[in-house]
């Protein structure tokens, strides 16, 4: 990893849990630059560094994964436009023709379903991460 936990701006519970989600990375294949993992750390969603995809999605699992405040009033709304963001944000990513960026957020998808156990549109998300690396010969 190009960062560490003394990177943390504010140190906040959606710092952590953005921290928590990068860490587990990795494990599903996916690496960023340094710039993309700090744009997402930061939680910056201007989409200039990176897709605001990434940052709402890495909130989403973080707080479902990590944080147990998921059932206060506030956080579920939270949640909610975080949600709506990502889904806005996934029609810009299959807009274009960046196929390996497809694919991470395609496995970042998948991660969230296995996740909340809904396993068919894991199998879903997993088939459309290889439908793209077909299609972008990857």
């Amino acid at each position: 990893m190009y960062w560490n936990r003394s990177l943390l701006v504010k140190n906040s519970p959606l710092d952590i849990s953005r921290l928590w989600v990068l860490l587990q990375l990795p494990k599903l294949g996916i690496q960023l630059s340094r710039e993309k993992l700090n744009a997402i750390l930061h939680g910056d969603q201007s989409g200039t560094v990176v897709n605001c995809f990434f940052v709402c999605v890495s909130h989403l699992l973080g707080i479902s994964s990590f944080m147990s405040t998921h059932d206060a009033p506030a956080m579920v709304r939270f949640q909610a436009r975080q949600a709506q963001t990502a889904w806005e944000a996934t029609a810009d990513l299959s807009q274009g023709d960046d196929y390996g960026l497809k694919v991470q957020a395609a496995v970042f998808i998948t991660a969230g379903h296995i996740y909340v156990r809904m396993p068919r549109m894991a199998i879903l998300y997993t088939q459309k991460s290889c439908d793209f690396i077909k299609a972008g010969k990857l």
